[in-house]
């Protein structure tokens, strides 16, 4: 890895957030060995991943003019549900819900889908926050 995003990765493991990174100041992440990775759409050309040792994973968002980068505390291909439990909590309970929603349906209908979507929920929002 190029010294200016070992540079980023060490500035992240030490004090966490989101560093901006001019594109001018970095290799491109595709020449360092990141893969091209997917993610929630917010305006970048492309995300990039790579997967650290400890399971962890450098997430960086593609722009016109500069890099987003920051640590996942689970690299999507380490281990895909735990990255998304972690790593965006809101989905995940939105995802439980969903299938709580989907189970109550199937049980009770219409007054079960209410009460496994709204537990379902409960449940997502409550596992979220990870080891």
């Amino acid at each position: 890895m190029h010294e200016s995003w070992r540079a980023v990765l060490d500035h992240l493991r030490k004090h966490g957030g989101e560093l901006r990174v001019p594109r001018f100041q970095a290799p491109h992440p595709a020449s360092q060995g990141m893969r091209k990775g997917r993610g929630l759409p917010v305006g970048q050309r492309a995300h990039w991943r790579l997967e650290l040792p400890d399971g962890a994973g450098l997430h960086i968002h593609e722009y016109a003019r500069h890099y987003n980068a920051h640590v996942d505390r689970t690299d999507p291909g380490h281990a895909f549900v735990r990255h998304v439990r972690q790593d965006t909590p809101g989905i995940f309970a939105f995802c439980v819900g969903v299938l709580g929603a989907l189970l109550g349906w199937w049980i009770g209908r219409a007054r079960g889908a209410a009460l496994g979507a709204g537990s379902g929920a409960a449940v997502g929002y409550l596992t979220a926050g990870g080891e």
